[in-house]
């Protein structure tokens, strides 16, 4: 069973890697650990079609729950704690309205950001937080 809340995301995307950012330096309690949907770690430790869905961040949590879209980004704002926990009240909206806009800028999100040739690479900080 795996022991982290892992965050999978497209290593290709600007705007991902960019979240990815974010989270690292905002995750001051360390309880999360990165991994592209590309990579061996997600074909370690999701359903393959799981993996598919390149087009939606995928959190797993330590306590091997998953989730997609908005609900991912919302479960993973909530496990950075602190103001973070705020963003708990988007969930009086629909899961299906939040998907929307969520795919809104899945869909875009290459044309509107960029996409990266290359998986990104971790820094000398990061590797321990970025897995393979």
């Amino acid at each position: 069973m795996n022991n982290q809340n892992i965050v999978f995301f497209d290593g290709y995307c600007v705007l991902c890697n960019g979240f990815v950012d974010f989270l690292i330096r905002k995750d001051k309690n360390n309880n999360l650990r990165f991994a592209s949907l590309q990579g061996t770690t997600a074909k370690n430790n999701l359903q393959p079609d799981h993996i598919s869905k390149i087009d939606s961040i995928v959190f797993l949590t330590k306590q091997g729950q998953v989730f997609f879209k908005s609900q991912a980004v919302l479960h993973i704002l909530n496990s950075l704690g602190g103001i973070w926990t705020v963003f708990k009240i988007l969930n009086i909206i629909p899961g299906f309205l939040r998907d929307f806009v969520y795919d809104i800028i899945a869909n875009n999100r290459y044309s509107w950001f960029g996409k990266r040739d290359v998986c990104r690479i971790p820094t000398r900080e990061e590797k321990e937080n970025l897995l393979p």
